[in-house]
């Protein structure tokens, strides 16, 4: 009796965090997310510029480059989230040549033409709009955060 109301009440609460995700990103604008975002097998990424924990990062066209182990499938895109959660802007990733000091066997890719609001605290994440939007977003590695 204990065990069935235990998982009637664990069942109820991630129906309810997931409906919670579902909403925050309707009201974003965004996809409505099917599946929890995940990247190929064994594939990490970091954010690499603005570089993790800046502080007064410039708010108008501000590119993000990441770097991954592996190749990024094309549907997958950066996802910059408020200190809340909500969703702030959503851009598309192209790769690029490897910067000035590359981490070895790294791939590298880029989003531009993020507009973002000065004195806010961002969070970098990535979307995989292959799978109609996921969520939660796939983390990246480190602390990918700044401040603008």
């Amino acid at each position: 009796m204990f065990r069935s109301s235990l998982i009637l009440a664990l069942a109820a609460a991630v129906l309810t965090a997931c409906s919670s995700a579902d909403a925050s990103l309707a009201q974003a604008g965004g996809p409505t997310p099917s599946l929890p975002c995940s990247l190929p097998y064994g594939t990490q990424a970091a954010l690499v510029s603005p570089a993790p924990g800046s502080l007064v990062v410039p708010s108008s066209d501000t590119p993000i480059v990441i770097a991954a182990s592996r190749d990024l499938p094309k549907a997958v895109s950066v996802v910059v989230l408020e200190h809340n959660g909500t969703v702030a802007a959503h851009g598309r990733l192209e790769r690029i040549p490897a910067p000035r000091a590359p981490r070895p066997d790294a791939r590298y890719y880029r989003s531009r033409g993020l507009a973002l609001r000065a004195g806010q605290h961002y969070t970098i994440a990535l979307d995989n709009l292959g799978q109609n939007g996921c969520a939660p977003y796939a983390a990246l590695a480190g602390a990918a955060r700044f401040s603008t």
